[in-house]
């Protein structure tokens, strides 16, 4: 079975963005999460999503960053 890369809003603080920021990059993951049918999205208590739907929002490949400053790196290591 596949491994699938997960990030939350404080593994985005770790990434260098804002708390507010980072709530606000997981809720229009989420929002795009639901518009592709994925239903468990729409839960509340749900804050962790998939790295390359942040990718996709954010325009940015953070599942390709390694060693980047406060990178995705450090977020893998503890995260496995």
């Amino acid at each position: 079975m596949p491994a699938y890369l997960t990030l939350t809003r404080a593994d985005l603080v770790k990434l260098g963005y804002s708390l507010s920021q980072a709530s606000r990059i997981v809720k229009l993951t989420k929002e795009q999460l639901l518009k592709q049918g994925f239903g468990w999205y729409g839960k509340k208590g749900v804050d962790r999503v998939p790295v390359e739907a942040v990718d996709a929002v954010l325009g940015l490949k953070l599942s390709q960053l390694e060693g980047a400053p406060s990178g995705l790196s450090a977020v893998k290591e503890e995260l496995s």
